[in-house]
C-alpha cells in the first residue's frame, strides 16, 4: 500500500458521540467504533463523562496521526528501496554486516515529518493514561460516597424501624410500661417486691418506705386519739 500524501484529520463535533456497544456473546469484537465514517445501525448510546469524552477524542487524534505516520513510513521505505548505484554515500557497518543507506532517505523532508507524527502520538497517548487515572480516581471517590451514603440510609431505616416497633409494643401491650417506671417517692428505688401506698397516692411507695409510713400513720393516729380522749375528760 502506497500513500502519495499527507492526510490531515478533520474533526467535528459528531465524532465526540461514541457509540457503547451491549455485551455479546457471539465472537464479533465488541467496543465502541471510534470512527463516524462507518455506517451501522443505531444502537444505545450510554451518557460519557468529560473525561470519556477527551479520551475519544485523544483516540481520534491518535488514530489520524497513525495512519500518517504508516504513509510516511512506506514513503521512506520506497526511497530506500530504490537503487543506490549513484546516492549512495554511507555505509554502516552492523553485526549483521554492511547496510547501504541512500542520501535520498537521509535527506527526505518526510524524516521530520514522522518525528513530529511520532512524538505527537507519544504525547496524546501520556495524556490518555492521565485521563484513565483520573476517571479511576473519581470512579473509586463516587463509590466510596455512595459506600457512605448507602451506610446512612440503612441506620436511618434501622431507626425508624425500631422507633416504630417501640411505638407499636407500646400501643399493643400498655399494661406492662406502666409498672417498669414506677419509682418509690421517698428513697427513688425502682425496684421492690410490692409498692404501696403513700401521701402522693397509691403505689407510690416501696415496700419498706410503704411500711415505715404506714407505721407512722399507725402512731400519729393512737397520739391524736390521746389527744382527744384527755381533751373529753377535761371538759
Amino acid at each position: 500500500m502506497a500513500c502519495s500524501e499527507t492526510r490531515t484529520v478533520v474533526r467535528t463535533t459528531n465524532d465526540l458521540t461514541i457509540p457503547i456497544w451491549p455485551p455479546t456473546t457471539d465472537s464479533s469484537p465488541a467496543g465502541p467504533f471510534l470512527s463516524s465514517d462507518v455506517d451501522s445501525p443505531p444502537r444505545l448510546l450510554m451518557p460519557l463523562s468529560l473525561n470519556q469524552l477527551k479520551a475519544g477524542e485523544i483516540i481520534q487524534r491518535v488514530h489520524g496521526d497513525a495512519n500518517n505516520l504508516l504513509c510516511g513510513i512506506e514513503g521512506l521505505l520506497q526511497c530506500r528501496a530504490r537503487p543506490a548505484a549513484a546516492t549512495t554515500t554511507t555505509t554502516n557497518i552492523t553485526g549483521a554486516g554492511q547496510v547501504v543507506v541512500p542520501k535520498s532517505l537521509l535527506g527526505n523532508p518526510a524524516l521530520l515529518t514522522v518525528q513530529r507524527l511520532s512524538r505527537d502520538i507519544t504525547g496524546d497517548m501520556s495524556e490518555l493514561i492521565a485521563l484513565s487515572r483520573r476517571e479511576a480516581t473519581l470512579a473509586m471517590r463516587d463509590s466510596d460516597q455512595a459506600r457512605r451514603m448507602r451506610h446512612h440510609r440503612r441506620v436511618i431505616e434501622g431507626r425508624y424501624r425500631a422507633a416504630a416497633r417501640a411505638q407499636h409494643h407500646q400501643h399493643k401491650h400498655p399494661e406492662t410500661d406502666g409498672p417498669v417506671q414506677l419509682v418509690c417517692h421517698t428513697c427513688n428505688t425502682r425496684r421492690t417486691p410490692q409498692w404501696r401506698n403513700g401521701p402522693a397516692g397509691p403505689c407510690t411507695l416501696c415496700n419498706v418506705c410503704g411500711l415505715v409510713h404506714a407505721m407512722r400513720m399507725r402512731k400519729l393516729g393512737r397520739t391524736r386519739s390521746k389527744k382527744a380522749s384527755a381533751s373529753s375528760y377535761t371538759s
